[in-house]
């Protein structure tokens, strides 16, 4: 018996050569494209970096307003009189000579005094 399966025609060596640089390039390309997207020098890294990079400069952004914020506000406390004087006054019930503090009371706040 004779095996009838029809034989695959012979490529040209031509043809065959080809094929192989075809296939060359297209792994050197996949290689290169892989290694453009994945690797640490790749597109997703960039993407990454350049996220945190943005999120970094937003916070750097408002410690840089917070710390001029408490520079200034410790520069009053240090030389204005009247930013002490009335920090003593509302939060230490100071006051001046001859001068006579009111304590006046929102009606509708609990006191934890019993008397009223």
């Amino acid at each position: 018996m004779i095996d009838e399966t029809p034989e695959q025609p012979q490529l040209s060596p031509e043809r065959r050569m080809r094929r192989r640089r075809r296939l060359i390039v297209l792994l050197a390309a996949a290689l290169i494209l892989a290694f453009g997207l994945f690797s640490s020098y790749g597109l997703l890294t960039r993407v990454r970096l350049e996220r945190q990079r943005s999120a970094l400069l937003d916070s750097i952004q408002l410690l840089t307003q917070t710390h001029d914020s408490l520079l200034q506000r410790s520069r009053r406390l240090q030389y204005d009189s009247t930013e002490i004087e009335r920090l003593a006054r509302e939060n230490y019930g100071m006051a001046k000579p001859n001068e006579q503090v009111y304590i006046v009371r929102d009606p509708e706040e609990k006191h934890d005094d019993p008397a009223h």
